[in-house]
């Protein structure tokens, strides 16, 4: 996970290279130009069925980015991008945090959850995966957004909750038993984790996950520990995983708040999969 977190923020270029969780070694912008790839073959055929006629011509396509990214990373998913078959000059790189802030513009102003009027102020957390981009933007007079506070954040994302998770098994069981575990069970355990994350929520009480049966052979656990072939976590021990990114994004929002002196917020506003935690939306209240 540590190196996934670098190619979030620092030494994404045409040579990194990225391992999967066999250890096989493949060059980032084979990985990212296939995905950028799939998507556009399945957008260009769902249009088509609907607009016959289109052409890929006509199409202007738009990637976002960490507003964190570097130059150098920037450069490498345009070139990942057209490397996927889209024509540099039908491309436009756009910042995560600013496409996510005109959204909640364009949404507030459509619902009219939201006074988005000329001077109103807001602080947007844009949680994703990897990173976690913080922007505070005021809405000018002609409704377009005035930057107050230049993007910034870290790698504070999702994937840092189940690094935490990682760590607590690798306590419970040790290194050896979760070095040795078929790849088919790593991936089924990633996903149960997944689905409990989902469902973290601020109340006391207990959470199952299920574990692969070699796991549950091997498995010397406090009486309790596991029920049903189970794994039970109480609550205060699932909070902790959630405990260090969300530290991480709430001083980085007390540092930006306190920089913006006479700049009075409106709201803050979490966007991206991250921000759906409730333990997450708790601490940042």
């Amino acid at each position: 996970m540590e190196q996934l977190n670098q190619w979030f923020v620092e030494n994404l270029n045409e040579k990194t290279k990225i391992r999967d969780c066999t250890d096989k070694e493949m060059l980032a912008i084979e990985v990212f130009s296939g995905g950028i790839r799939y998507l556009k073959v399945h957008l260009i055929t769902h249009f088509k069925e609907r607009i016959p006629h289109l052409r890929e011509a006509d199409i202007h396509w738009v990637l976002t980015v960490p507003a964190i990214w570097d130059e150098a990373a920037k450069k490498f998913m345009r070139k990942s991008a057209e490397k996927a078959g889209i024509p540099g000059n039908q491309l436009t790189l756009a910042l995560e945090p600013e496409s996510a802030a005109l959204y909640c513009q364009l949404g507030a102003h459509r619902s009219g959850l939201l006074p988005v009027q000329p001077g109103f102020k807001f602080l947007l957390l844009d949680c994703g995966g990897g990173t976690v981009d913080i922007t505070v933007h005021e809405v000018r007079l002609d409704n377009s957004l005035k930057e107050i506070h230049r993007a910034s954040g870290g790698p504070w994302g999702g994937i840092k909750v189940d690094d935490a998770f990682q760590e607590h098994l690798l306590e419970l069981f040790g290194f050896e038993r979760i070095a040795s575990l078929p790849k088919h069970d790593v991936i089924e355990l990633e996903r149960s984790f997944e689905l409990l994350k989902k469902n973290v929520n601020t109340e006391d009480k207990n959470y199952y996950i299920q574990l692969p049966l070699t796991l549950r052979q091997s498995a010397d656990l406090d009486p309790g520990t596991l029920v049903a072939g189970k794994l039970r976590l109480n609550s205060k021990v699932v909070k902790g995983f959630f405990q260090r990114p969300a530290e991480n994004i709430c001083r980085k929002i007390q540092e930006i708040l306190l920089s913006l002196k006479h700049h009075d917020l409106d709201t803050i506003l979490l966007v991206g999969g991250f921000a759906e935690s409730k333990v997450l939306q708790e601490k940042v209240q």
